[in-house]
């Protein structure tokens, strides 16, 4: 997972990953944030890494809508080339109207909106992220049962302080009274302009 000043550091198990980097967990600061339902500024604690958890080694990460837009989802393997620029044009205007829908049948800002699509598996522009490593280290071992050898796996560490100055960084629980997920994931999105 490579984005710009990242460090990278390899361990031999899990278990030592875990041990190193569980007590990024437990950091916090106070920013300024805008509360999703007011759009009113307000001082919040937020924490201070966030974590990505993938089941190998990319040379890079973006969000699924990005892959889409690239033409990299697995599913374009599936399909006729010719068909490739109508199925992101298809996919864009579905994304599209479920963002819309969701915002006026719900009464949800855009990012609470964006941020349900995405735990609900529609790509949009979001990275997901998540405040526990341990649901991070989930995710990278998703489907290890699959597996027919060893694999390395990724788990990223975001300096939530760094990246809020070039990225937005949403927190998906607001939405919980909707889709309790977001919640049991402890679920964050990146919105960032780097693709």
């Amino acid at each position: 997972m490579a984005y710009a000043d990242s460090i990278e550091h390899s361990y031999d198990s899990i278990k030592e990953a875990m041990r190193n980097l569980q007590p990024l967990e437990d950091a916090f600061f106070t920013t300024e944030g805008i509360d999703p339902t007011s759009g009113e500024r307000k001082q919040i604690r937020v924490p201070k890494f966030l974590f990505r958890g993938e089941g190998g080694e990319w040379g890079t990460t973006i969000s699924a809508m990005e892959r889409v837009r690239r033409y990299e989802d697995p599913v374009f393997s599936k399909i006729p080339r010719s068909s490739w620029k109508a199925f992101y044009e298809t996919i864009n205007e579905i994304v599209k109207r479920a963002d819309a829908e969701m915002q006026s049948l719900l009464n949800l800002s855009p990012m609470q909106s964006s941020g349900l699509l995405q735990h609900y598996e529609l790509p949009t522009e979001f990275i997901d992220f998540t405040s526990k490593l341990t649901t991070a280290v989930g995710f990278a071992v998703h489907k290890s049962q699959e597996w027919t050898q060893a694999k390395t796996i990724t788990v990223g560490v975001l300096d939530v302080e760094r990246a809020s100055k070039n990225a937005v960084i949403t927190d998906f629980a607001p939405v919980i009274e909707i889709a309790p997920r977001p919640e049991r994931q402890n679920g964050f999105g990146l919105f960032s302009n780097y693709h």
